[in-house]
């Protein structure tokens, strides 16, 4: 077994488990389920509008995951030295990568949203207070 069959088998691992966070949160509703892939300053029982925020992050963190399981599977199709094309693979990579500025961009605006500028860090705030003024 190769390093890299290892890293794409925890891609694939990686991206079931946010699925699973995704079934979970879903069904319960409750944000101390997907308390792993909030920032650690955005505390669950601080978020202004808990349902709504779900409903915001949700199919985002379902995309990631499922771009993530993706990756992790031909990856490890590659590393079997399978005969997969490359173009498939590079694919895969590009829907990830994707995948994941996608949500990382639409989790921050959420947690801007339903948090507050209050209940960020100070360094962010100090940037957003000099970007206002900028403008």
């Amino acid at each position: 077994m190769s390093f890299w069959f290892l890293v794409d088998a925890l891609f694939l691992l990686a991206g079931c488990y946010g699925l699973s966070l995704a079934v979970k949160v879903k069904t319960s509703g409750k944000l101390e389920d997907i308390r792993r892939v909030l920032p650690q300053y955005a505390h669950p029982n601080r978020c202004k509008d808990a349902p709504a925020f779900i409903r915001r992050i949700l199919p985002w963190l379902v995309v990631f995951s499922v771009a993530t399981v993706i990756n992790g599977f031909l990856g490890m199709l590659q590393d079997l030295e399978l005969a997969i094309p490359q173009a498939l693979h590079a694919g895969g990579m590009i829907f990830f990568v994707a995948a994941a500025v996608a949500f990382l961009k639409v989790e921050r605006d959420a947690v801007r949203k339903y948090w507050g500028e209050e209940d960020q860090p100070d360094q962010v705030r100090e940037k957003e207070k000099k970007k206002r003024k900028g403008k």
